[in-house]
């Protein structure tokens, strides 16, 4: 007989399934991404139904099934962000995030990419958060976490970077190449260091609002993304 399991968890899809089940997939820190049924969930008695709410985290019991699908056998909001669903552009963002990481996030990942994405939905739920600046955040963070973080350091000719020379950006090589008339400058790179870091977000969004300079890196942080995750 298998074990009940409990963690939190973070709904990124749910499916309907014969007349009133549910499967839904989750991340959790502890077992990666799961599958599991929800069986009687879209009953209008059920208690499980207001616990696997999008844009929360939850607390779930479930059992491992001895296929993909498992059993889900508990659910209890732990925090919802509700504030999203006033803002359609807010909901959008929030649906591509989700949908983002149920196509790049593998079963049995590590506990980092859970811990983003209550980063994400606390941040897209606070009206003070500029949704162009959430979303580079985003990109470049899961990029990071995928192993995709690019050569900030030293440019196609394996030199230094220098703080007067000017660059181009090459997606394939993930390089900076030096350039006269290059689109980036030392500023630009210092700010795409810091969204690839670990720093808090609060902070990267600070420094960008400072320098203003968030509209000319977000083409390269979507062509980063589009080059190397699925999309």
């Amino acid at each position: 007989m298998n074990d009940k399991k409990t963690t939190k968890a973070i709904v990124l899809k749910r499916l309907n399934y014969a007349d009133s089940d549910r499967i839904i997939t989750v991340l959790t820190p502890e077992f990666g991404k799961l599958s599991l049924m929800a069986r009687g969930v879209r009953k209008i008695k059920s208690k499980m139904a207001g616990g696997i709410e999008l844009f929360s985290v939850i607390d779930v019991g479930f059992i491992s099934g001895r296929g993909e699908v498992g059993r889900l056998i508990s659910a209890r909001l732990d925090e919802h962000y509700g504030n999203i669903i006033h803002d359609i552009n807010r909901v959008q963002l929030g649906y591509e995030i989700l949908k983002t990481f149920d196509r790049n996030v593998e079963d049995n990942v590590e506990s980092g990419y859970f811990y983003l994405l209550c980063q994400l939905l606390r941040l897209l739920n606070e009206d003070s958060v500029s949704l162009t600046m959430l979303e580079i955040y985003f990109k470049s963070q899961l990029l990071a976490l995928a192993g995709h973080t690019p050569n900030l350091a030293t440019d196609q000719e394996n030199k230094q970077l220098e703080e007067k020379s000017k660059y181009n950006f090459d997606i394939s090589s993930m390089m900076l190449s030096s350039s006269s008339s290059g689109r980036f400058t030392a500023s630009h790179i210092k700010l795409l260091r810091l969204i690839f870091s670990q720093i808090e977000a609060q902070k990267v969004f600070g420094v960008m609002l400072n320098n203003h300079e968030d509209t000319d890196l977000k083409p390269v942080v979507d062509a980063m993304f589009r080059a190397h995750l699925s999309v």
